[in-house]
């Protein structure tokens, strides 16, 4: 993982913290007034920001001094996360102090944790070494409807980075929120407004200041697009006076970014005498480029992936270690096993790139701000090589085409990429040149086919057959390599139960059809609901509906839908008992929408039903007011899942 200059990740710790925390007789005089009369716009909201407030100190040597103040008045039961306040650092760079947590309960009673009660941990407790730490003070279990949060903390950074980004906000609403950079004299600072209408910024002598309010509340919604593609944030640019000597110099242009990244990633990537050697050893038999690249990229895949961040505040985070320290010790984080790849590969004569991703939103990378910040990830860039129809390939400008390869990920062969990287910009960086490009977008398909046949008595026997690309594809991947057999019967048993009670579970493969890696289950049971007696029976047409199915059950909505590109079709053929027949059919379905396609029909063939699916999601953002639109889309999609079949006796 790349860990981005003054990364404001949150953490994963919410444990509640009991103190001593001795009284205070008030707020502080910035906390506004709360009128008891607010009321949200919706029932659901826990709280409302009554103030965000973020200052940034410029010196004349470009360190920086950054103080955040934040006053939230609890609305209901569900407000106590927002009691836990977190501040990261980079451990050697940066320091935290005046860290206060303020809680004025409804009756106006205050009480302070301070320095006592901070707790420091490990911002990433799965890393073996990391230099990023964060600071948290809690009193989850102490606020109430009515409760005042205040809280303010100062963090200074001993390195000049001259960009910052400013969430100005999370999902709260929010009453008002500013921003204001303090900088030398002759030092000029830029902004960039995103997910929001573009802030004024206010000039003071040297303090210039963004300021709005008003934000509506962002629920935490299924389908929803991440907080980072829609909630509003502000980018900063600091420029040094003329003359100034010192830190990084700003980023004016994608090119720049990418010369800077490049300073770091290519001394890392000689290919050494061990490192060549190596290459020898796994080409003896490789006649091409491409089964050369092959070779490495099964060999760097394989690595184990371990993260040791260190001097993350002076470009640590972008740093890898030397291809041949990487390669003697046999692990690395995705820098590492990126720079090894591409060491063993130009041992060979194959030119590659380095591509900066995002993995956590790939639709955040915005062109109109050069930086490095929106980066957490690396992966690779191979060119003269073969490629075949269908692979993750990008045209760099004036170098030609490039297949992209994720050597991090141990499940997604050459040739693909994981889904978390579809559709996003990346920046392939060189000393010479650097381009944004975008992440070709795969899809995830999922082919299903099942053959079975049903007795008299309802009891039956099944094959069922899948096979997918995409997300089905990596899922199956991590399931063949991370568990065993037992497991997998018994994952595969609890799945099918869910829709056949009772099932036997005979025998479970994974394997690799033309289409990809592959699910192969026969099972057996008896037809839940089935009559052993009169003259009718019923079953459902599809005996096990698709998994991964979209959610939309609520009657309204406040955020857009994201639905993936998606494509699922289905084949179910059972052979029905002698002298039924098919009494009942559920209506076949079609329905077609700007963001996608569903069709079901049933049918009876020479005494065999005949169930058809097919879904086709084309991978689009549905606005809110077109929300009811896509509900009803996949209500049709459940409910005629659901569809039933008559059968009746014929003696």
């Amino acid at each position: 993982m790349i860990r981005s200059l003054g990364s404001v990740a949150a953490a994963i710790l919410a444990a509640a913290v009991a103190t001593d925390a001795a009284a205070a007789e008030r707020l502080p005089d910035w906390v506004p007034a709360s009128d008891p009369r607010y009321r949200s716009e919706a029932a659901d909201v826990p709280a409302v920001v009554l103030l965000r407030e973020r200052e940034i100190l410029v010196d004349s040597r470009g360190r920086t001094q950054t103080r955040e103040r934040m006053a939230i008045r609890c609305l209901t039961t569900a407000c106590g996360e927002f009691a836990i306040v977190r501040v990261p650092y980079l451990r050697g760079t940066q320091s935290v102090s005046d860290f206060r947590l303020f809680l004025a309960d409804p009756g106006g009673e205050v009480r302070v944790l301070g320095k006592k009660d901070v707790i420091d941990a490990a911002l990433d407790p799965d890393d073996l070494y990391d230099e990023s730490r964060i600071v948290f003070l809690s009193a989850r279990l102490e606020v109430a409807p009515g409760s005042i949060i205040a809280s303010e903390w100062t963090r200074r950074d001993s390195y000049a980075f001259p960009q910052h980004f400013v969430a100005l906000q999370d999902r709260l609403p929010v009453v008002r929120v500013r921003c204001s950079v303090v900088i030398p004299e002759g030092w000029r600072v830029d902004a960039v407004t995103f997910n929001h209408p573009a802030l004024e910024a206010h000039a003071a002598g040297p303090r210039t200041t963004w300021e709005t309010g008003g934000l509506p509340y962002r629920p935490d919604e299924p389908l929803a697009p991440p907080a980072s593609s829609v909630a509003p944030r502000l980018a900063l640019s600091v420029h040094a006076a003329s003359g100034y000597e010192g830190g990084i110099p700003a980023f004016r242009s994608w090119d720049d970014t990418g010369r800077w990244t490049s300073t770091l990633f290519e001394p890392a990537a000689a290919p050494e005498d061990a490192v060549a050697s190596r290459m020898r050893e796994l080409t003896v038999k490789s006649a091409g480029p491409r089964e050369r690249f092959e070779a490495a990229a099964r060999l760097v895949q394989g690595l184990t992936y371990v993260s040791i961040q260190m001097e993350l505040g002076r470009g640590g985070g972008y740093r890898p270690r030397p291809a041949a320290e990487t390669l003697r010790r046999g692990y690395g984080d995705c820098k590492d096993k990126v720079t090894l790849l591409r060491a063993l590969l130009r041992a060979s004569g194959i030119p590659t790139r380095p591509v900066l991703v995002s993995s956590r939103d790939p639709g955040s990378v915005r062109r109109e701000f050069p930086s490095p910040f929106w980066f957490d990830h690396v992966i690779v860039a191979v060119a003269g090589i073969e490629t075949r129809k269908g692979e993750p390939v990008v045209d760099v400008p004036g170098v030609g085409p490039h297949l992209l390869f994720d050597p991090t990920d141990p499940f997604t062969p050459p040739g693909q990429l994981p889904e978390t990287l579809w559709g996003g910009l990346g920046l392939a960086a060189a000393p010479e040149a650097s381009t944004l490009v975008t992440i070709p977008a795969g899809q995830t398909r999922l082919e299903r086919r099942m053959t079975g046949e049903v007795a008299s008595d309802g009891s039956f026997r099944a094959h069922l057959l899948e096979a997918g690309s995409g997300s089905s594809a990596e899922s199956l991947r991590s399931l063949s390599r991370r568990a065993t057999r037992d497991e997998v019967v018994r994952g595969v048993e609890g799945w099918v139960a869910r829709s056949l009670p009772g099932v036997h579970v005979e025998r479970v493969d994974l394997g690799q059809s033309p289409e990809g890696p592959s699910l192969d289950v026969i099972f057996s049971g008896r037809l839940p609901g089935w009559q052993d007696s009169g003259k009718l029976a019923v079953l459902r047409a599809v005996l096990i509906p698709w998994r991964g199915l979209p959610s939309l059950s609520s009657p309204s909505r406040r955020s857009p839908v994201l639905f993936r590109p998606r494509s699922f079709t289905a084949e179910y053929r059972l052979r029905l008992p002698a002298r039924f027949s098919v009494s009942e059919l559920p209506p076949p379905v079609r329905i077609e929408r700007a963001f996608g396609f569903y069709s079901m029909k049933a049918e009876e063939i020479d005494g065999t039903l005949v169930v058809t699916q097919e879904l086709q999601l084309r991978g689009a953002t549905v606005p809110v007011e077109l929300f009811a639109e896509a509900r009803d889309f996949v209500r049709t999609i459940l409910s005629s899942s659901d569809g039933l079949v008559v059968l009746k006796r014929t003696w």
